[in-house]
């Protein structure tokens, strides 16, 4: 599984058990120096999360180590050799190297054809939290990393049932698929399937090169609702089926975990972020703490789990608003000298309804 979900588990054992979990790590931890501001969307602003509007629902009530306070620059935490974690500069070495590897689609992207010789490699779909295989769900392969306006998938396969497929030698969840010789950005889509799965997007994930294995993720109803109304405290609440889920995780170029980021969604027509609310079908952008927990009060990304989900994410990939453009947006105080948060990650964002949408952006 992509370390990107390795927070499943926990955040849906808490949720059921309606307790609060602690970080396994033994590890004491340094806070990272703090100063500026967590601005909400555009230049400045008040603490909060980006995107934030200001006046709407209730503000931050505490402030919690490492996710809120003032905004710090931007640190990965390395173990000093004692035991003690203690904040360093990430790695930002990818930065001005051009377009985002994750957005960028070249015309030979991924083709089979092109560069080294490719050939043949393993999907296996397996569910969050459980890690079970999924067998009898229909998933397409997008070699170019992209869906709309990509071309269509390059192959689509239903995973192998109970029984597996002895002539293609795959057990349940898996299939085999073409691969090219060099690892290349790719995206995935398992589509839902009644009380088995509900659908999820996978962008900016290496494809495996010929003769591996490559594991895919599939979100079953009840796993997705909890992600959800984990994160939603509305009595009754369930996701609305018109609307997505986006979830991001913020590393540097050494795919370290980068504590002090904001995330935004932009409205591409009116380059401003989409603002959020506390109603039942505003966006909400809701980052995690170092439990591996959602929580309301965290206003920038923590050096644990460095991961932001986006509620009620409007769908352009389906829908009446189909082409849409929008782009997730990364901010953060690089340098001691920055007094604002300023760019440094964007990729254009697909979003589908009813679905989990993830994305791994690296610095750019």
């Amino acid at each position: 599984m992509h370390r990107f979900v390795r927070w499943f588990p926990v955040v849906i054992a808490a949720s059921a058990a309606a307790v609060a979990f602690s970080c396994s790590s033994s590890d004491s931890v340094e806070p990272a120096g703090a100063g500026g501001s967590a601005g909400a969307a555009g230049s400045g602003g008040s603490a909060g999360s980006a995107g934030s509007d200001a006046g709407c629902g209730t503000p931050p009530t505490a402030v919690i180590e490492h996710c809120s306070g003032p905004l710090p620059v931007m640190a990965v935490y390395k173990d000093d050799g004692s035991g003690t974690k203690k904040p360093v500069k990430p790695d930002w070495s990818c930065m001005g190297a051009g377009a985002d590897a994750g957005a960028e689609a070249g015309a030979d992207a991924g083709d089979p054809d092109a560069g080294a010789a490719g050939g043949e490699a393993m999907f296996e779909l397996r569910g969050f939290s459980s890690d079970d295989p999924m067998g009898g769900v229909q998933v397409e392969v997008f070699s170019n990393n992209a869906i709309l306006g990509g071309g269509g998938a390059s192959f689509t396969a239903t995973t192998a049932g109970p029984l597996g497929d002895t002539d293609a030698g795959t057990t349940v969840g898996q299939f085999r698929f073409p691969v090219p010789g060099e690892r290349t950005p790719m995206a995935y889509r398992a589509l839902a399937k009644q009380d088995v799965t509900k659908t999820l997007v996978e962008f900016d994930v290496d494809s495996p090169l010929p003769g591996d294995k490559f594991t895919g993720n599939g979100i079953s109803p009840s796993v997705f609702d909890t992600l959800a109304i984990s994160a939603v405290k509305i009595p009754l609440w369930t996701p609305p089926a018109d609307l997505g889920i986006v979830a991001v995780a913020v590393r540097d170029c050494a795919d370290d975990d980068v504590e002090g980021a904001l995330v935004d969604l932009v409205d591409d027509a009116t380059q401003q972020p989409l603002s959020a609310c506390n109603g039942a079908r505003d966006l909400r952008y809701v980052y995690f703490d170092t439990s591996s927990l959602p929580n309301a009060n965290c206003t920038y990304t923590n050096h644990e789990e460095p991961l932001v989900v986006m509620i009620n994410a409007p769908a352009n990939g389906d829908g009446p608003a189909v082409g849409h453009g929008y782009t997730i947006r990364f901010r953060g105080r690089i340098d001691d000298t920055d007094t604002e948060p300023r760019v440094f990650a964007t990729r254009p964002a697909e979003v589908y309804s009813g679905a989990i949408n993830v994305y791994h952006l690296r610095p750019r």
